[in-house]
């Protein structure tokens, strides 16, 4: 059964509270992890927007565009396995002492 909760990807306060929950809900185990963040440069900077557009070069944008797509598109991924792997590892351990040979998964794709 899926959990969905609304978190900021760029807020670590955040992330840790759904995984939080997460715990909360589940009795501490999480069976499967996908992570698939990213956030938008242009978004409400018409600016980027337009020169992204236009095929900018990456040293013709502000450096905020790499903040923008890292901070979320690469660091929310490892944040979030950060705080999913206790409950991923919960979940290994419960199955092993069932004598399940299962494993949690953990995905981590990327708009890149």
């Amino acid at each position: 059964q899926g959990i969905a909760l609304p978190c900021d990807h760029g807020d670590d306060k955040q992330v840790e509270a759904v995984f939080q929950e997460v715990a909360k809900r589940t009795g501490g185990h999480l069976d499967i992890l996908v992570n698939n963040a990213f956030k938008d440069p242009s978004l409400g900077n018409p600016e980027v927007d337009r020169k992204l557009t236009e095929g900018a070069k990456f040293y013709e944008l502000p450096l905020s565009v790499w903040d923008d797509m890292h901070i979320v598109g690469l660091r929310s991924h490892y944040v979030a396995s950060y705080y999913a792997a206790p409950l991923l590892l919960a979940a290994a351990q419960k199955e092993a002492v069932a004598g399940s040979s299962w494993r949690p998964f953990l995905c981590t794709t990327s708009s890149f």
